[in-house]
């Protein structure tokens, strides 16, 4: 067996840590006065200045005019007390451009616990601010386009419709009169896929948050059924409540109209692939900190396939737009329960009717 061999149990000495720092992270040291004392070939390397540009010259060398005054306060504030300071800072380099370090800086103490120097290990995260910054780019040209898109279609849009339900009430003749509801029928479907994809859109990152506030099903449960009452009443098909009475009044903590309109479209799908003379019925529980929603309908059911497609925007599972609708409601109601932290289960079978249960937290 081989003598003198180093032992791998050994502990690193300290210059095996250091030489293993300095090929990961940027280090510099600065006296009390933040001139700067030692630095490494990476700080050289990302500030663009050579090691005796650097030396005994001031930190502020590459200081950027992107922080206000108050950021550098509280760090040399933290760091003179005897404390570390943890922070992200923007840097200018020789050539005048900007980069992003995360930074921490150590003072080191004598024996009275008085700073002698400071320390400082950073590393380059400029590439993750360049991408939250187009992503900020990205959420602002969304947000613009979408408040665009909601005036430019929605408006006039809103003007047919009104033009249209007026000349409902008063043209006589039954040909005409039956063109107009059609057209009247088809904008009000236009408005509303309109407005679902735009949610659809919207609900997508942090454009909307929930605001949730002490609530009661109550409200939720009459909307819902009220709203889909006219489908329910096109299709044959019975909404039938059977919520009890405590269930209902039980104080919530909500988004009440985000829970209320994924309710009225999990309803409305509900109806649509439901049979003539069919029912849906509505039950709910309250257990293990979560209130659960079940709607339960006997129309055609899906399949395992289709059930994982639902969230999928656009889809349809039948040729009849009539009964299908614009295969949003689903993916947007998904994105409602994401938003409020709420979870959709679907339990269904072809020919054997569906079952869906909104879980919300409480």
């Amino acid at each position: 067996m081989p003598e003198n061999r180093p032992s791998a149990t050994l502990p690193a000495t300290a210059e095996e840590f250091l030489r293993a720092v300095e090929q990961h992270a940027i280090l510099s040291s600065t006296d009390v006065a933040g001139n700067i004392l030692y630095a490494n070939q990476l700080f050289c390397n990302i500030s663009g200045y050579s090691l005796p540009e650097l030396i005994g010259k001031n930190h502020r060398l590459i200081k950027s005019d992107q922080h206000p005054p108050e950021v550098y306060e509280d760090l040399w504030r933290t760091i003179s007390s005897g404390k570390v300071w943890h922070g992200e800072v923007c840097n200018r380099r020789k050539s005048g451009e900007l980069y992003w370090v995360k930074s921490t800086i150590v003072p080191v103490l004598d024996a009275d616990g008085i700073p002698v120097r400071y320390i400082s290990t950073r590393t380059d995260i400029t590439a993750n601010k360049q991408l939250e910054h187009r992503l900020a780019l990205a959420e602002r040209a969304k947000s613009a386009f979408l408040d665009t898109m909601t005036h430019e279609l929605k408006t006039p849009l809103n003007i047919i419709l009104g033009t249209g339900q007026l000349l409902e009430t008063v043209i006589v003749n039954p040909e005409l009169h039956q063109l107009c509801v059609s057209a009247n029928d088809s904008a009000r479907a236009l408005l509303r896929m309109i407005d679902m994809a735009l949610q659809y859109a919207a609900l997508d990152g942090v454009r909307t948050k929930p605001a949730q506030a002490p609530s009661t099903l109550d409200d939720c449960i009459r909307a819902a059924l009220w709203k889909n009452k006219d489908l329910a009443q096109k299709f044959n098909v019975t909404l039938i409540d059977s919520i009890t009475a405590d269930v209902r009044q039980a104080e919530l903590v909500i988004d009440q109209k985000m829970f209320m309109q994924l309710l009225e479209l999990v309803v409305d799908n509900a109806i649509r692939f439901n049979r003539p003379a069919g029912t849906v019925t509505l039950t709910a529980i309250i257990q293990n900190q979560a209130l659960a929603v079940t709607v339960t309908d006997t129309g055609v059911g899906m399949s395992a396939d289709q059930i994982a497609r639902l969230p999928e925007p656009f889809t349809r599972f039948c040729d009849d737009g009539n009964r299908s609708g614009f295969g949003l409601g689903m993916a947007l109601g998904q994105r409602l329960a994401d938003a409020m932290g709420a979870h959709i289960e679907v339990v269904s079978a072809p020919e054997h009717g569906t079952t869906v249960r909104i879980i919300h937290p409480l």
